[in-house]
């Protein structure tokens, strides 16, 4: 007898997307196990959000496949919960009362609506506050409140987009615990996307994203560790014919923008010093600089272009 294998958490091939014209998602490639946890690594525009839409059912794919726990994105709120650093909150009524409604629209059984709510509310460090008006709230407790919203349907699948920095330590510490528990017990996977390197939020993997281009995916203690990485600054004419050519020269990554190419690579001084022994038509090498993941993380340097 075959063993029944168990469909991944999140699985995507070449996955794209777009808003109308403009394409904010190039060829992302990734896959997690139910129960795993992912911290999206990127800075302002890195197409963080729009990975976390896409995996929400929010944003289609424009390209390539995409797959959540064997089929595709729903965007309902029993299949997946989406909390991020300003909830949108009515200006009426309690935690209480809000994780209610938040349970009837999502369609949950009503005989555990007490005990889903409690949940999600002593999770999020909010069970003693769960009749204060929301109005009266401070930043952060409706910060967790929009966390616990996302939470108390219990879906299989939970996105945060950078909502865990504004809670108090000690609030970010029990939800972590919180989170750790479900995905062991549930298998629910965690999908948390930030700009920060030092977050708390127990991920074991890590994708890196630079202007909608993944730069790399792995292992978090692989990814984080300060191994030098080289990038070459290339003028071209044609950056992607220019890239298409490298590549059949060397392993390496290559980013684009109009008029110029950036390859990433181990070996870089030596790739360029090949390079500018028998350059490619239209190549010219402008600099060579040594970078780390760490430096990309947390220093906000940018690379052109994508790969």
């Amino acid at each position: 007898m075959c063993p029944i294998v168990a469909p991944p958490g999140i699985l995507l091939r070449s996955a794209g997307a777009a808003y109308g014209r403009r394409t904010v998602l190039h060829g992302i490639d990734l896959s997690l196990e139910p129960g795993a946890c992912l911290r999206v690594f990127g800075h302002a525009g890195a197409g963080k959000s729009a990975l976390l839409a896409l995996l929400a059912g929010a944003l289609p794919p424009s390209s390539g496949e995409i797959s959540v726990r064997g089929g595709d994105p729903r965007p309902d709120a029993l299949h997946v919960g989406l909390a991020g650093t300003h909830p949108d909150l009515p200006r009426r009524g309690t935690p209480r009362t809000l994780l209610a409604s938040r349970l009837g629209d999502a369609g949950a059984p009503r005989t555990a609506h007490t005990a889903l709510a409690t949940r999600a509310l002593e999770a999020c460090s909010l069970f003693e506050f769960r009749d204060e008006p929301v109005s009266d709230l401070s930043g952060s407790r409706r910060v967790a409140l929009g966390i616990a919203m996302a939470l108390a349907p219990a879906p299989p699948l939970l996105l945060l987009d950078d909502c865990l920095a504004p809670l108090d330590a000690h609030v970010r510490r029990r939800l972590v615990d919180y989170l750790v528990e479900a995905r062991s017990s549930d298998r629910v996977t965690v999908v948390h996307a930030t700009n920060r390197a030092d977050a708390e939020d127990g991920a074991e993997r890590a994708l890196v994203l630079e202007k909608g281009h993944q730069v790399a995916f792995g292992p978090m203690e692989e990814l984080t560790r300060s191994e030098p990485c080289d990038e070459v600054v290339i003028d071209a004419l044609d950056p992607r014919a220019a890239g298409l050519t490298l590549h059949g020269m060397f392993d390496v990554e290559a980013f684009e923008e109009p008029g110029r190419l950036t390859l990433r690579c181990r070996d870089g001084v030596e790739m360029a010093g090949q390079v500018l022994r028998r350059p490619p038509d239209g190549l010219r090498v402008v600099t060579v600089r040594r970078r780390t993941l760490a430096d990309l993380l947390s220093q906000g340097h940018t690379p052109q272009g994508g790969r």
